[in-house]
Order: C-alpha cells, then sequence, then structure tokens
C-alpha cells in the first residue's frame, strides 16, 4: 500500500482519499470523517462538473485547495494515532501535560511580563546590588523558567493553529514587555512544532520572525524556514501562500545572502560526525604524542640541571636558540594540527561537539527547552553556580563566554562543569584560561546579552551558526533525540537547492550557487558539487575555465569517466594551467589514455625537460603502449642526472627485460638487489635468469626471496610477488606451467 503522503505528493487525491477514509473511520473521530467526507463531496461535484462539459478555470486551484485539506486531515488523524498508541513518546506526554494546564493564553502573558521585568531588574543590576534578597532572586528565576517551560510545551505540541492563535503568537513576537529570550524560545519551538506537524500559519509566522529587527529571533527564524521546507519539501508547492512569499524574500539580496550562509552550516553540520572522528582519532591523539614527546624530551635534555640556573650562554655556543625547547619538528607538526583545526572551526566545522558531548548529563538539560534557550545566568541551575563561585573566577569565566566560540548550550555545559570543580580545580582551569585569554582586555567585557555592534553580515553567520549548534546537539543528544525527527541525518537529502524543489528561486542566483559548490566541493560531496557547477552551464570560454577544472576535479574524484574531457577542455581554455596539464595526465593515467598522457607530460617538458618525475612518468605511459625501446633512452636520461634514483633503476631494469636485454637486466637487478633491500626485485632478479634458461640458478635466487619473505613479509605476499607480473613474462617467452612447477618447488624447499 502506498504512503497516503506520496500519493498526495504525487497530486492522486482519489487514491489518497480512499486509504485515509479507511484510516479516519479505523481512528473514530468524527470531526475528521465529516472533514474528509466534505473534501470527498466537492471534489466529486467538481469532476461531474467537468465531465459534462463545462469549463472551470478554477479547478486546478480548487483541487490544490483540496489536496492541502487532505494533507491536514492525514497529520491530525496521525498526530492522534501516536498520542493514542504512542504513551511513553516524550512529546505526548508533554501534550498531554500541557492539555490538562489549566493557565489561559492572558494569564500567561501576564506572568511572561511580570517576570521578565523582574529577570530585567536583575540582569541589569550589578552583583549584590540586586533590589531582590538571593532567596527572591532564586524564586523569580526559577518560576521564569517554569513559565516559559509552559509556552515552550504548549507552543511545541500545539495542533494546527486557529487565526486566533496565529494572532496571539504574533503579538507576543511583537510586544516590548517580553523578553527577547523568550520570543527566541517560542521561534524555536514553532520550528520544533512544525518538524512534528506541518502547519502553514506556523510556517508563516516564522517568515514573519525572519523581519523582527533582533537577530537572535530573525536567525533562528530563518534556519527554521529552510529546515522546514527541506523537510515538506514534497507538499510546499500546494501552498500558494508559502511559495509566492518565498519567492518574494528571495528578491532580497541580504535574505539570499544569509539563507546560503545557513545552508552551507546546515550541511557542515551534517559532517559533525566526521569531524568529531578526526579531532578524536587523529588531531588530539597526535598532539598528545607531540606534548608528550616535548616533556621527555626537556625532561632529558636538563637532567641533573637546575631549571631556574640554566645559563642561556651554554645553549648559544653551540649554536641553539635558548627558546627551543621543544624539537622544530614537533613543533611545526603541533602549529600544523592546531592551524587545521582553527581553519576547520573558521569555516563552519563543530571542533567542540567531542568535548561538550560528555557534558550534557547536568539535571539541567532534562527539559527540552533549556537545549535551545539563549545563554544567561539567570535561569535555575546556572543562577546558583555563578552565585556561588568567587568575583575573581566570575570575572575570567566572563571573559572566556565573551570571546570564546561557544554555542549557548555548550555555554551552559562549561558554567556547570565550572560549578562542580573545587577550588583548587577551578583555580587550575582558569588560570589557563586567563593564560591563553591574555590578550583580551577584561574591561572591555560588558554583559552576555550585550551583542558587539557589527556589521548585520558579519554577526547574522555567527548568531545562526551558534544556534545550528545548539540545534544539532539536541537532535543528537537529548535523553529522547532518538523520538525527535532529526534533520541532521545523513540518510536525508543535503541542503542543496538542486534537490529541494521549494528552494528552487535560490538557483537564479549565480554567484551564490557557485559559492555553495565550492563549498560542497571542499566539504568532499562531490556528486552534489559536480551537479551545482554543470547547472551553472559553464560555456566554452576563458573565464569559465576554473569552473571546468572543479567539475573535471568532482569527475576525477568520483571516478566519471567525462573527467578527462572536462579537464581537456579547461585546458584549451586556460593552454598555460600546470594543475589543469598535471591532472589531465593523472586522469589519463587512470583511464589507460596513455597517448593523451603523453602529450601534456612533453607539454610540461618543454618548459622542463629535466624534470624528473615528468620523465619517469612518460616512461611509464610508454611501458602500458608496449614501447620499452623507446622507453630506454628516457630511463637513461633520468638515471644520468640522478643516479640514486631507486625508481629509474627499477624501470630501467623491467624495460631491459621487456626487450629481452637479459644481461643488461641480470646486471640491473643484480645491482639494485645488492644495494637495497627490495624484495621484489629480487624475485624479479630470479625470473630474469629463469628467461635466460639457467632454472637451478633461478630456483636458488627464488628460494633465497622465499626465506627473506618468511621472515619480513608473508608466504601470500611471496605467491603474489611472483606472479605480479606472469602476464608480461608469457608474452616474451617465459613458460608459465613450469614456472608454477618451479614456484611449488622453492616452497617445499627443494633447490
Amino acid at each position: 500500500m502506498t504512503n497516503i503522503y506520496a500519493l498526495l505528493h504525487e497530486g492522486k487525491l482519489v487514491d489518497a482519499i480512499t486509504q485515509l477514509k479507511a484510516k479516519t473511520e479505523n481512528i473514530g473521530d468524527w470531526q475528521l470523517q465529516q472533514n474528509l467526507e466534505e473534501v470527498t463531496s466537492t471534489y466529486s461535484n467538481m469532476l461531474n462538473y467537468i465531465i459534462q462539459g463545462y469549463d472551470d478555470p478554477e479547478g486546478y486551484k480548487l483541487k490544490q485547495d483540496l489536496i492541502r485539506k487532505v494533507y491536514a486531515i492525514n497529520d491530525s488523524a496521525n498526530r492522534l494515532i501516536r498520542l493514542k498508541k504512542q504513551t511513553s513518546d516524550i512529546y505526548c506526554q508533554i501534550c498531554r501535560n500541557s492539555a490538562v494546564n489549566n493557565l489561559s493564553w492572558e494569564q500567561l502573558i501576564i506572568k511572561l511580563e511580570t517576570e521578565g521585568e523582574s529577570i530585567s531588574t536583575i540582569n541589569n543590576s550589578q552583583k549584590g546590588k540586586s533590589p531582590y534578597s538571593p532567596e527572591k532572586e532564586k524564586e523569580i528565576i526559577e518560576q521564569h523558567d517554569q513559565t516559559t517551560a509552559t509556552l515552550f510545551n504548549k507552543c511545541w505540541t500545539s495542533a494546527l493553529w486557529t487565526k486566533t492563535e496565529y494572532d496571539q503568537y504574533s503579538a507576543l513576537l511583537t510586544s516590548e514587555n517580553i523578553l527577547l529570550s523568550d520570543k527566541a524560545i517560542v521561534v524555536s519551538a514553532v520550528f520544533l512544532s512544525l518538524l512534528e506537524l506541518f502547519d502553514q500559519q506556523k510556517l508563516m509566522f516564522l517568515f514573519e520572525a525572519y523581519e523582527n529587527e533582533d537577530l537572535t529571533i530573525s536567525q533562528r527564524a530563518l534556519v527554521g524556514i529552510i529546515i522546514i521546507l527541506t523537510r515538506y519539501d514534497g507538499r510546499i508547492k500546494y501552498y500558494t501562500e508559502i511559495t509566492s512569499r518565498f519567492s518574494l524574500y528571495c528578491e532580497n539580496k541580504q535574505f539570499i545572502h544569509e539563507l546560503f550562509s545557513i545552508l552551507m552550516q546546515l550541511q557542515y553540520s551534517k559532517l559533525t560526525d566526521m569531524v568529531s572522528a578526526k579531532i578524536e582519532n587523529d588531531i588530539m591523539p597526535t598532539l598528545s604524542k607531540v606534548a608528550l614527546k616535548a616533556q621527555q624530551d626537556f625532561t632529558k635534555r636538563n637532567k641533573g640541571t637546575d631549571i631556574n640556573n640554566l645559563d642561556s650562554e651554554e645553549f648559544i655556543e653551540n649554536g641553539e636558540n635558548p627558546d627551543w625547547l621543544i624539537n622544530s619538528k614537533e613543533n611545526k607538526k603541533t602549529e600544523k594540527l592546531l592551524n587545521q583545526m582553527y581553519d576547520m572551526q573558521k569555516e563552519g566545522a563543530d571542533v567542540q561537539m567531542s568535548t561538550f558531548k560528555q557534558l550534557k548529563s547536568f539535571p539541567f538539560f532534562s527539559s527540552i527547552h533549556h537545549w535551545i534557550m539563549p545563554f544567561s545566568f539567570n535561569v535555575p541551575y546556572i543562577v546558583d553556580v555563578y552565585h556561588n563561585l568567587r568575583p575573581e573566577v566570575n570575572n575570567i569565566l566572563n571573559k572566556l563566554l565573551d570571546i570564546a566560540k561557544f554555542c549557548d548550550n555548550d555555554k551552559y555545559s562549561l558554567v556547570q562543569m565550572i560549578g562542580q570543580l573545587p577550588t583548587v580545580g577551578q583555580d587550575i582551569m582558569l588560570q589557563q584560561i586567563d593564560e591563553n585569554t591574555a590578550g583580551a582586555n577584561l574591561d572591555d567585557f560588558t554583559s552576555q546579552n550585550t551583542l558587539k555592534i557589527e556589521p548585520r553580515d558579519k554577526k547574522a553567520p555567527t548568531i545562526s551558526r551558534s544556534y545550528i549548534y545548539d540545534l544539532y546537539r539536541l537532535f543528537n543528544l537529548y535523553p529522547y533525540h532518538h523520538q525527535l525527527f532529526n534533520p541532521f541525518d545523513k540518510k536525508l537529502e543535503n541542503f542543496s537547492p538542486l534537490n529541494i524543489s521549494s528552494l528552487a528561486p535560490l538557483l537564479e542566483n549565480y554567484d551564490e550557487m557557485l559559492a555553495l559548490a565550492e563549498f560542497f566541493m571542499r566539504r568532499g560531496i562531490y556528486n552534489e558539487a559536480k551537479s551545482m557547477f554543470l547547472f551553472l552551464k559553464p560555456q566554452e570560454r576563458e573565464e569559465d575555465a576554473d569552473i571546468w577544472q572543479k567539475i573535471g576535479f568532482c569527475q576525477q574524484k568520483l571516478k566519471d569517466p567525462q573527467a578527462l574531457n572536462t579537464y581537456i577542455i579547461a585546458e584549451s581554455l586556460q593552454p598555460n594551467s600546470k594543475w589543469t596539464q598535471n591532472h589531465i595526465i593523472q586522469v589519463a593515467f587512470e583511464q589507460q589514455e596513455y597517448n593523451t598522457a603523453i602529450e601534456y607530460i612533453d607539454k610540461l617538458l618543454a618548459n622542463d625537460e629535466d624534470n624528473q618525475k615528468l620523465i619517469l612518468r612518460k616512461a611509464e605511459a610508454l611501458f602500458g603502449l608496449d614501447k620499452y625501446e623507446e622507453a630506454l633512452p628516457l630511463l637513461y636520461k633520468v638515471i644520468y642526472l640522478n643516479e640514486n634514483l631507486l625508481s629509474g633503476k627499477e624501470m630501467l631494469a623491467w624495460a631491459l627485460t621487456m626487450t629481452k636485454q637479459l644481461d643488461k637486466a641480470e646486471r640491473a637487478y643484480k645491482e639494485l638487489t645488492d644495494n637495497n633491500n627490495s624484495l621484489p626485485d629480487l624475485i624479479r632478479l630470479g625470473h630474469v635468469i629463469f628467461l635466460k634458461g639457467d632454472t637451478h640458478k633461478a630456483i636458488k635466487i627464488y628460494s633465497k626471496a622465499y626465506r627473506r619473505y618468511l621472515v619480513e613479509a608473508t608466504t601470500e605476499q611471496f605467491i603474489s610477488d611472483f606472479w605480479q607480473y606472469s602476464g608480461y613474462l608469457k608474452r616474451i617467452g617465459a613458460d608459465i606451467e613450469k614456472m608454477s612447477i618451479i614456484l611449488d618447488a622453492v616452497r617445499m624447499g627443494i633447490e
């Protein structure tokens, strides 16, 4: 049986109605049954009208309206089934609790305004100068948190909004007496509600919220809009009010720029597991090893020496810098890793997830609204920590929270962690923090709720990025996160306008699409990036050469056979690009197009005729074409240029073998085996001797190689290397059957 939503996505109204009728009858909700009957009757009348020959210009719009109504009926039916059957579901539990809450909307607003005024008074008071006692402050804060929880839960679990409810929430958003943090929570609650139950009015509310002057509210709304359009992409086309509103907004450059920035950040957040794995399994272990080695080197170097009386002249006399306490190679490795982490963070990688995911077990995080709450010291649990910390500790903590790039969710974790440390532990940690933030001016610190004056185009991405981090933690670390729809699930479509039809208006923005394509390419999402670059329809003109290069690069990574032709187009538009020519050579080898490889190697050699790597590469291409005679002069030249080049000598020995110059090949392989420990070269020496007809001597060489393989490698590796080039050897006269017998004799120890 086809899913009802899938039928509606395809406009199959009759099939959807048939299945939905059976569902509503099983539920036994008379209102849903009546609503569906009205839809059925209206559609039937419309069809009869058309069959009788009447032309109804409004017929298409009417069908769209009926499809929307069937969507809503099905949504409501599924919600009722969920509430009835999934009793342990956190959403259902909160929904039931909210239903029995006797607080009216008017009472809720009064409480928010009254408590908000008290919270503002507390926020604007210096520590120790609040008009309230610590006990009263705590009571106000706890009451306000309960009120915001009620507001969040009421909004999150609400059914389809009535016009009155829409107006109520809209009024709350514009009220000057409601805290901005409470408004931000409402915007997030509406977004989370939409993830559970689609509601056109709630989505229109997010559009309205985007226009709010406060960037925290605006960016939360925009993040929600993008995710919801993605979540319900198949049905959005039936809601012309939504599509028209979105298209209108897409005429605003600021909206477009912020939207593309969020698309990139949402996509990057889908890679958080990969980023965390790299940090945990690669960067941090390496940094730990470097730190341990530095400590050991320092101890060893200064063993028996009083470090306080160390005379730097002793270093200078030996030509050493007295600041060199760590090996320069290790310094460079450390610097490289730290720069890598910094660059990842700068680009939007969530480098702190791996650290803070261990700090989400505090009771504070048992309430879902705390996961998306803007940071403040005046919330339960946090206020206790703040009042109990010494002033000097608070000052340093404030500075850290002000300058560090923590999302709000992680700030709550950090404060609670510090609050649990003993005094000595706080001193040690905060001393390190103070040293690492010494460049920051503490006097510049104002309040966590006061944003620095920055242009919107710089501030907006920072706010949206932090909020997306908060959401990622909610959907992946909240105790009941498995019961929530996770928009960051890797199984879902990537955040690309090419995949999401409701985002189609974005496709008209060339520069932003180009930037998004490059973002996907840098993140290794090559198929998506390739599609975007191709969508831009580059022309065969010089200014589009770099796009052709990038298309070719993506195709190469995807093993797409078109990569070679794409690179050739790019090279024809920009003939002097060594990067393109080198990549043509790479792909030509991958596709065994050796003549093409030679053509472009010759172009590079024209300006660098003694380039050893290129000479060897050309010889390798000639090998691929069985032109070993032509390869020999190149190999002699490269050895002349560098007599210690091992790879050149090995290729020369093989070329001599394939041209049946066996005496020269034998001398070449003997020189190789005398001067290095290459096991395969010893086997190849045996092959040459065998080709010369001296079976007994060949067996001795094979046996010597086999004994070494047993010590330095494995029997399996010996057998693999023995037969590696059997096809080539057969072409120049080797008796493969006899070689098989020889191999058995060698393995049995018969010489």
